[in-house]
């Protein structure tokens, strides 16, 4: 059965980590993603949203409209295929590598994540 026709069950980790991760892997400006919330706790419910952190290189929102874009794509194909609720937690401040709110960022995301995506930054 399609993850789309499952409304009102508990999705499976694995059909979400697999779903997300061949969607976001589509996105090369997407550098890692990461499940949160109460699918990545195990706590998930019927009505339970999912939860992705997404962090991206190069994020300049004055100047890329494409990147807007791109996250609604994002986001679309995810609720789309998995048929729930998406929320996608990004800031232009968060995503910077040398920022320091991506350490504060990070300890709310890592406490209780799985990773979805990470790509190697070199």
């Amino acid at each position: 059965m399609p993850i789309a026709t499952l409304r009102g069950l508990v999705l499976s980790q694995s059909d979400i980590l697999s779903t997300a991760s061949s969607i976001i892997q589509t996105y090369p400006s997407i550098t890692s993603a990461y499940l949160y919330g109460p699918y990545a706790k195990g706590t998930a419910h019927p009505d339970s949203d999912i939860n992705i952190a997404l962090f991206i290189s190069d994020l300049d929102w004055d100047k890329c409209t494409d990147k807007r874009e791109e996250i609604c794509g994002v986001l679309t194909d995810l609720e789309s295929a998995l048929n729930r609720v998406i929320h996608l937690s990004m800031d232009q401040e968060v995503l910077g590598p040398d920022s320091s709110s991506l350490r504060q960022a990070s300890r709310f995301v890592v406490r209780n994540n799985v990773v979805v995506v990470r790509r190697d930054q070199r």
